[in-house]
């Protein structure tokens, strides 16, 4: 019995400090063995970097005009391509089972019918023209047209493995990106406008492609950015970019590029990639957690980030500053456009795409 009243005793006692003695009285028990000013200071102090753990990633949240737009699928739309403000293309899917492809030219407010294109998922749209163009997908599947989308050729890759983003530079030089797990990644590069494709394997799953000019490109992917100089002949890791599962890179200009990863980094560069300036880190273990998926600009200044839960952020001061946007759906997003400076589109989910202003 006296044990019990101790114990509700102290209980009583602890309900009376405040959250920063209490704290400290954590530190006492665990790193000091006794209770001093210094260990109060040091609590203090951990308690003051709580607090700013919990509100430095909060940005502020603006309310922006939205149009949903139901597409002729309800599979998930996993990339958007436009040509410019009118025409353009979405693709998607379910992994295992189908991959489809739509076409708009009314910049997506509305869509053709969703054509199976190919026995899986498909990830990544490019177009050269309104005739031409290229849709990869899971497992190495791998589509081209030159009748404007009437019809598809369907190619198997070598890899055997899914490839997730598709960049061409010019009508000549361009690159896929793909892997699986963590570990086991590849990427291919064309220097004949996709005729023919030389294969490379990689430790790490790479998800994401950019052109910084004509002859560097870059690859991300599992806490891994690797570098090129000769459009993808060769590839070197750069030694500095590390810590998050990269989903998307973008290069505005020659100097100004973004990488952004699935647990909520932000890296920016301005000088072609050399090194990189880190806006956001990623995830803690105090921090709501986010997702990102994607990220466009429309030039150096003007960008935007979608990600899981609708998330959306967006910055005209080239990344100083990120506004989110009030959620507008619960659906993850996985891919965005910009058609300028004020407006754009992002596709996710249950096939549905978002016209947005802002």
């Amino acid at each position: 019995m006296e044990r019990k009243e101790q114990q509700l005793g102290r209980r009583n006692q602890l309900a009376k400090i405040s959250l920063q003695k209490y704290i400290a009285l954590i530190f006492k028990k665990t790193f000091i063995g006794s209770f001093s000013p210094v260990s109060y200071y040091i609590s203090h102090v951990s308690f003051s970097l709580l607090l700013f753990s919990l509100t430095a990633c909060q940005k502020e949240q603006i309310e922006i005009p939205i149009n949903e737009v139901q597409t002729t699928t309800n599979y998930t739309l996993n990339d958007v391509f436009f040509l410019d403000e009118n025409i353009g293309y979405a693709c998607g899917g379910d992994r295992y089972n189908v991959g489809v492809f739509m076409k708009t030219k009314d910049g997506g407010k509305t869509w053709s019918s969703a054509d199976s294109i190919m026995p899986k998922q498909s990830y990544a749209i490019h177009f050269f023209d309104q005739k031409r163009g290229f849709v990869t997908g899971f497992d190495s599947w791998f589509c081209s047209t030159d009748d404007s989308a009437k019809n598809f050729g369907i190619y198997y890759m070598p890899a055997y493995l899914p490839t997730y983003d598709l960049k061409f530079q010019n009508n000549t030089n361009g690159v896929m990106a793909g892997g699986a797990g963590l570990n086991s990644g590849t990427i291919y590069n064309t220097k004949n406008g996709g005729g023919s494709w030389n294969e490379q394997r990689f430790d790490f799953n790479l998800q994401c492609a950019a052109w910084v000019n004509d002859m560097r490109v870059m690859v991300a992917g599992y806490g891994v950015l690797y570098v090129s100089n000769d459009a993808g002949e060769t590839w070197r890791a750069h030694d500095d970019v590390r810590g998050d599962f990269f989903k998307d890179i973008c290069f505005p200009t020659a100097q100004t590029g973004f990488l952004i990863g699935w647990q909520g980094m932000i890296l920016k560069t301005s000088n072609g990639g050399d090194t990189w300036q880190k806006l956001q880190s990623a995830n803690s273990g105090f921090n709501k957690r986010i997702h990102l998926e994607a990220i466009d600009f429309f030039d150096e200044n003007t960008g935007a980030i979608v990600g899981d839960d609708g998330l959306m952020y967006i910055t005209d001061n080239a990344g100083k500053t990120w506004k989110q946007a009030k959620q507008f759906t619960n659906l993850n997003l996985y891919d965005v456009h910009l058609f300028n400076a004020k407006s754009g589109i992002a596709c996710g989910e249950a096939g549905k795409v978002f016209l947005f202003n802002f």
